[in-house]
């Protein structure tokens, strides 16, 4: 055999064999692709999801413990809301589980009643250091007219200001105070303190009822006012 022919049949055998190899490593990548080890990034990834999932999981577990409405059924839970929307308009007090619930279901309100619950406080702790029916009176209404028309809770504060003095008024502490200011300063100096006035004051600076809430309001003028 010739040295050309020689070579030739070398190259075929070299290319079969090659050919070969290629072909068992083609079928056996096939074979192992699903034990083929991922990637970094793929692994990465897959982590990422596997923690945002359980994070969703605890979160929505989380959730139905602290919130006031799981375990109720859906009459009463619409009940339970629509007492907590009622309250809001009206300006009442909100429980904690009440506040919880918007805290978890309605948060643009929630903000506005945490910072309407803070406020209605205040006045009402202004409102029991007030030596008389005029200054309690004073204290409501410069409460009231430092409200923000701008205020995204304008109209919340005004109803929690408006329950605060109208529940304030009922109390038996607003019952007992003096009328005027003028009243509680001679009271005063008389060595009388605001705990032991009473209805017994006689005299000209007796109220009824009625002429005591058209004071209030500034319908009449038959009341002095100010020293």
């Amino acid at each position: 055999m010739s040295d050309v022919q020689s070579a030739v049949n070398s190259f075929k055998l070299s290319f079969f064999k090659n050919n070969k190899t290629q072909n068992n490593n083609k079928v056996t990548e096939k074979l192992f692709a699903k034990y083929k080890l991922k990637s970094e990034d793929e692994q990465q990834k897959e982590s990422q999801v596997d923690t945002s999932t359980i994070g969703l999981a605890l979160k929505d577990a989380v959730d139905s413990i602290f919130d006031p409405t799981t375990g109720m059924s859906d009459e009463e839970k619409k009940k339970f809301i629509d007492k907590l929307y009622k309250k809001i308009k009206s300006g009442k007090k909100l429980s904690a589980d009440e506040m919880q619930y918007l805290r978890m279901n309605d948060p643009v309100t929630y903000a506005k009643m945490a910072k309407v619950q803070i406020q209605r406080k205040a006045l009402e702790s202004r409102l029991k250091q007030a030596k008389s029916k005029e200054e309690a009176l004073e204290i409501y209404t410069s409460a009231k007219s430092r409200i923000s028309d701008d205020d995204p809770a304008r109209e919340e504060l005004n109803a929690a200001y408006d329950d605060a003095y109208g529940e304030f008024k009922k109390s038996e502490q607003y019952k007992k105070l003096p009328a005027t200011e003028k009243e509680a300063k001679e009271k005063e100096k008389n060595g009388t303190s605001r705990s032991s006035w009473n209805k017994d004051i006689t005299g000209d600076t007796e109220f009824t009822e009625n002429e005591e809430e058209t004071y209030e309001f500034g319908i009449s003028g038959d009341f002095e006012g100010e020293e």
